[in-house]
């Protein structure tokens, strides 16, 4: 069970509760970075906000999602390669290489990795239908351990809706990558992997003048856990990573490895700066369960329990 929260001001459609946060220093400076090595999270022109599960379990799968944040100038292409430990995960989605006429190849493109993707409204045989503005340039590089990823505004937009107004990429979350990662059977229990960029290749295009600018990434490491035999279920949090003050912040909390049917869960959420956060608005994506909440000395206390009818499945 996933438990998620849905708020209209924001483009995330997996998470669990919304914070409005004033903890956090970070106040981008108006310094360019004049080339990819000096590139800072004060300097950066835009910021790849990379997360991961803190834990996994051998064999899991788990989802690494990267959001374009922090954008100084609007931009039509975001580009980067995420390196991952080949000797722990391996991609999921890989793509193929495929035979066609004689002995040429070709590469099978990729899924679609845009987990959030700016869009527009087009008219189709006079059909309002909502398309992406992006397309996807992802390569797969088993030996390298990476994703080579781009990500560009198509520009044109055939049959577009009159009065569409098209600036590029500028809004926090309109841009979320999601990839997908198997944690190979080889682990032991305390390995870590870590998921990052390689510097030179965080850079993107403005929509303005077609120019280089320069972006920041964060790293992030998972470590190889085992549940305890006593544990009926694990909770997984994530939450928004080097988030700006005055900004939400977003946490992801995710019941797995469930042993057994579950009538209730509850836990405690704490915050170390807990006076600067309130917490605004908690769902769950199962509708068969009931919400309680409470918050007292900066303790944030959950509980959903499930309303059991005649036939209720859970």
């Amino acid at each position: 069970m996933k438990i998620s929260v849905i708020k209209a001001t924001c483009a995330f459609l997996a998470v669990i509760m919304c914070f409005s946060a004033f903890a956090f220093s970070f106040t981008a400076a108006e310094v360019k970075a004049e080339d990819a090595t000096s590139v800072t999270p004060e300097n950066a022109d835009f910021i790849l906000d990379i997360e991961a599960p803190a834990t996994a379990i051998k064999g899991e799968i788990i989802s690494v999602y990267i959001t374009v944040n922090n954008i100084k100038k609007a931009l039509n292409a975001v580009e980067f390669h995420l390196k991952f430990d080949k000797t722990k995960v391996e991609g999921v989605v890989k793509g193929k290489t495929i035979v066609v006429e004689g002995d040429t190849t070709e590469d099978d493109p990729l899924d679609d990795l845009m987990y959030v993707k700016p869009t527009y409204i087009a008219n189709i045989n006079d059909v309002e239908t909502e398309l992406s503005r992006y397309e996807q340039i992802v390569k797969y590089d088993e030996a390298e351990g990476e994703y080579e990823c781009k990500f560009v505004d198509l520009l044109t937009y055939p049959k577009e809706k009159a009065g569409q107004n098209y600036n590029g990429l500028i809004n926090n979350g309109e841009l979320v990558i999601k990839i997908d990662f198997k944690v190979l059977d080889t682990v032991s229990l305390g390995d870590e992997f870590v998921f990052s960029t390689v510097d030179e290749t965080v850079k993107g295009t403005t929509r303005e003048g077609f120019n280089r600018v320069y972006g920041y990434a964060n790293e992030v490491t998972t470590t190889v856990a085992k549940i305890p035999d006593w544990a009926g279920f694990e909770l997984d949090i994530k939450s928004t990573p080097d988030a700006p003050k005055n900004l939400d912040v977003y946490v992801v909390i995710t019941i797995k490895n469930i042993k057994q049917e579950l009538f209730s869960v509850e836990f405690d959420l704490s915050c170390k700066n807990y006076s600067m956060l309130t917490c605004e608005s908690v769902e769950t994506s199962n509708p068969n369960f009931e919400q309680t909440y409470t918050s007292e000395n900066g303790v944030h206390s959950f509980k959903f329990s499930a309303t059991l009818k005649k036939g209720t499945v859970l």
